[in-house]
């Protein structure tokens, strides 16, 4: 689960990508699917780890698993500006870690990025590839003392940051703390508007380290009601604008074509993508947007079905109509509905004869002052003792 530019630098590299599973309930890969990943396709020469929506992956229990080295892993931390993985920043943790300073990010410059690494062979290969492979740049040779000469011994790109961009990250560094403190509260105010909300799992906190919360990727389960992309639709049509972080890349054609892919699937990834739900996330987003959010979610959500704490006893009869049952724990409000049978019945008064089913006709105006509001003049049957009445009957609502 992961952005496609990532699988392609392996390939620009002249490797071939092997995908792991991740696991469900965080999208990050394991140690266990790791180590499915290298039994059924064979060691790997390197491996990428990916930090997803920020949180912190177990970078030393990932390579270990895959019997490597740390200085033969490379971080995809394009998420994770601010994560600490135990008490050690991303970043510090691996032989390479590439960031990502697009306009979306958690230090959002336009575009471009930086890979930190403590190997100088490493740092020197990558101060001349990013610029066609010279040896030195135009700072280096006009600085005083430099040298206008210059050598290239290999290939390189055209992908130094430029001089703007790196005035603007200088300047946006100033408040990347209080960003990283404000993603943080609009977590926390997600968490406390969202954690009743049936069918919907909210993200957790690592247990160790810090999250960078450049995401906050909800998933939205069956029991919600509304399907993924269905709920992105009426969310939009509300005017909330969400996203997807990301499509499997087995989904995809050219991956499915060049990359390596276990034998058993990619099962975790495949139940978790129709689930994925990326909410509104930055460090300007009001509380009162994110409170909106909320509100809308709660409200596309079912509504919790109401159990009665016990059993009431069966409605009395009377010849201006019922009188209530002595208990009642049941207050839905009184709704008119069109007449017609109505074939549910409440769970506690499934036992009584007026209570089988009921074809109701009306709901009379008193109903609003009982403990279960819903009273309909009725047909009533009884089962094996079949009987007809036109009489009321108490009959309280299940929704």
């Amino acid at each position: 689960m992961t952005f496609c530019g990532a699988a392609e630098a392996i390939v620009h590299a002249g490797l071939r990508p092997v995908l792991v599973d991740v696991e469900p309930h965080t999208g990050l890969a394991s140690p266990r699917t790791v180590a499915t990943a290298v039994r059924t396709c064979g060691r790997p020469s390197a491996m990428v780890v990916l930090h997803f929506a920020g949180a912190p992956a177990p970078v030393e229990e990932l390579a270990e698993a895959a019997g490597l080295g740390p200085g033969l892993v490379v971080e995809d931390a394009a998420h994770a500006l601010g994560t600490f993985v135990g008490g050690r920043p991303v970043g510090a943790l691996s032989g390479a870690a590439c960031f990502s300073f697009y306009a979306t990010k958690n230090l959002p410059v336009g575009e471009g990025g930086m890979v930190t690494t403590d190997n100088e062979q490493t740092a020197a290969w990558i101060h001349r590839a990013r610029l066609h492979g010279m040896s030195a740049d135009a700072w280096r040779r006009n600085a005083p003392g430099g040298d206008w000469a210059y050598t290239v011994e290999e290939a390189g790109l055209k992908a130094n940051m430029t001089d703007v961009q790196a005035a603007i990250g200088r300047a946006q560094l100033r408040h990347l703390d209080g960003w990283q403190r404000r993603r943080e509260a609009v977590a926390r105010r997600y968490e406390d508007g969202l954690r009743q909300v049936p069918g919907l799992v909210l993200p957790a906190g690592p247990p160790a380290g810090r999250h960078a919360w450049h995401l906050y990727v909800v998933r939205v389960l069956s029991g919600f009601g509304t399907g993924r992309d269905e709920l992105i639709g009426r969310l939009a049509e509300r005017g909330i604008g969400t996203s997807v972080q990301f499509i499997p890349l087995h989904h995809m054609p050219y991956f499915r074509r060049h990359a390596i892919i276990p034998p058993e699937g990619l099962l975790g990834a495949e139940s978790l993508f129709p689930q994925l739900l990326s909410l509104p996330m930055y460090p300007a987003l009001p509380e009162r947007a994110v409170d909106r959010v909320c509100a809308e979610i709660a409200r596309l959500a079912p509504a919790p079905r109401r159990v009665p704490a016990a059993r009431p006893a069966a409605a009395r009869h009377g010849p201006r109509g019922p009188t209530a049952p002595a208990a009642c724990a049941l207050s839905w409000p009184v709704r008119a509905r069109p007449a017609g049978r109505w074939p549910g019945i409440c769970a506690a008064h499934r036992a009584s004869d007026c209570c089988r089913w009921v074809s109701w006709t009306t709901t009379p105006a008193s109903a609003g002052r009982t403990g279960c509001p819903y009273w309909a003049r009725s047909t009533t049957s009884g089962g094996s003792r079949s009987r007809t009445a036109s009489r009321w009957s108490w009959w309280p609502s299940p929704d």
